[in-house]
């Protein structure tokens, strides 16, 4: 049954098997316990109640293979026969993987001869768990959670310069400082006093470095920095196109609605998130903006498995190559 699993490295890790297999839940020997008993207790009960059975699985498969088909992906025949092979059904397949993962690693690590390889193993799949995610997410939702930063640097100068002009007391030019940030390639630090304009530097020296499509992370050490720098660059770029992310965000999106109401009482209700608050604060937890304002734990929680959203997190990183880490 090997052949049915995927191989997307030399060294032989089931990817695919584990990123469909968990991209719900964490995986681990407790997973599906449920499932698991009702199988080996009442194996009948299962296979009518859960759909382990052979006409289950042939109406998922054409289900399948027409909404393939629809998408011009041409879909591999996969029956039944094939997958209950030697007796053992989906179940108990799935069951064997999850309780073998610290075989299969240390398959890996003698077939590579490093341990860097779990570090590799670990990448890979929580890029491609982050894809299978965002791809079930805007598939079920029918609306586009990636978007594009179209902003080249000399348009954003434009943009500043738009921005600061609405104070007819205000003047603007690009300073030598913010010029040499524009033009820095690869790598650099700077330094230089407040209000000088790091901000507006960083960001353009951002849009020059970016990959294609590439995302800008913005990393503060505290929320109320993040609030104050994410509210001057949706100025720029749009609300749509950057994301906040911190422990009291939602909160912060409350309380900013509130205070741009002229209503001096507020109805307790009002606290509540709207449902336009709530799917942005999703959005944005996931790191599906091209632009995210965000704090230094959040960052954190990847190299810790910190909470369920950490393969997503890393995965948004990862694919866009692009992480710009700023001081305060």
């Amino acid at each position: 049954m090997d052949d049915l699993y995927g191989k997307l490295e030399p060294n032989g890790f089931p990817f695919e098997f584990f990123a469909v297999i968990g991209h719900h839940k964490p995986v681990n020997p407790d997973s599906f316990r449920r499932e698991w008993s009702r199988f080996f207790d009442e194996a009948d009960e299962l296979t009518v109640s859960i759909g382990y059975g052979e006409k289950e699985w042939n109406y998922v498969a054409e289900i399948a293979e027409n909404i393939s088909k629809s998408e011009g992906i041409a879909m591999p025949s996969i029956k039944w026969s094939d997958i209950e092979k030697s007796g053992q059904t989906i179940i108990e397949v799935v069951k064997d993987r999850m309780d073998t993962i610290p075989l299969m690693l240390q398959e890996a690590i003698s077939n590579d001869g490093q341990t860097k390889t779990i570090g590799q193993i670990r990448e890979t799949l929580a890029l491609l768990k982050s894809l299978l995610i965002a791809a079930d997410w805007e598939g079920s939702s029918g609306r586009e959670i990636h978007s594009v930063i179209d902003l080249t640097a000399p348009n954003y100068w434009i943009k500043v310069e738009e921005e600061i002009k609405k104070d007819t007391e205000k003047t603007f030019e690009v300073t030598p400082f913010q010029n040499d940030l524009t033009h820095l390639v690869g790598h650099g630090i700077a330094v230089a006093p407040t209000g000088s304009g790091k901000t507006e530097g960083a960001i353009a020296w951002a849009l020059n470095n970016r990959h294609p499509n590439g995302k800008i992370l913005y990393v503060l050490p505290n929320q109320v920095l993040t609030n104050s720098i994410y509210e001057r660059l949706a100025t720029y770029f749009g609300r749509d196109k950057v994301g906040l992310l911190h422990s009291g965000a939602l909160l912060y999106q409350i309380l900013s609605r509130m205070e741009s109401d002229e209503n001096e009482q507020y109805d307790i209700n009002e606290f509540s998130p709207t449902e336009d608050e709530e799917e942005l604060y999703t959005l944005n937890k996931m790191m599906f903006r091209p632009m995210m304002v965000t704090t230094v734990d959040q960052l954190l929680m990847i190299a810790f498995n910190g909470n369920k959203r950490w393969s997503v997190i890393m995965g948004e990183v990862k694919v866009n190559k692009f992480l710009h880490m700023w001081g305060s």
